[in-house]
């Protein structure tokens, strides 16, 4: 999973959709305003801002930098790296998403 998401970058085609009053854990990712995924904030943080670093590994590491085992984040770097690899392949078929590799 990590040397995957060391040989890829990841580029949003969908549309951000934020998330709701009524759960606002899950951020809402879709096309033509149409909601196909609700995903973890930090999934949504890292669908949409991956694409700016040379990697998506190196994205989950972005994520990271500054916090100091902030206690929101229940997970080290490798978790949060296996909660967004697991996201990908939905992303990439709902179209809202694709991979570049390096």
């Amino acid at each position: 999973m990590i040397e995957f998401l060391r040989s890829h970058r990841l580029f949003p085609t969908g549309e951000g959709l934020g998330n709701t009053r009524e759960s606002p854990e899950y951020f809402r990712i879709g096309r033509d305003g149409n909601v196909l995924f609700h995903v973890l904030s930090e999934v949504y943080t890292l669908w949409g801002l991956s694409h700016n670093n040379k990697s998506m590994w190196d994205s989950v590491g972005e994520f990271f930098r500054g916090l100091d085992q902030d206690p929101v984040i229940p997970y080290d770097r490798a978790g949060l790296g296996s909660i967004f690899a697991a996201a990908i392949p939905l992303l990439v078929a709902g179209r809202c998403a694709y991979l570049q590799p390096l």
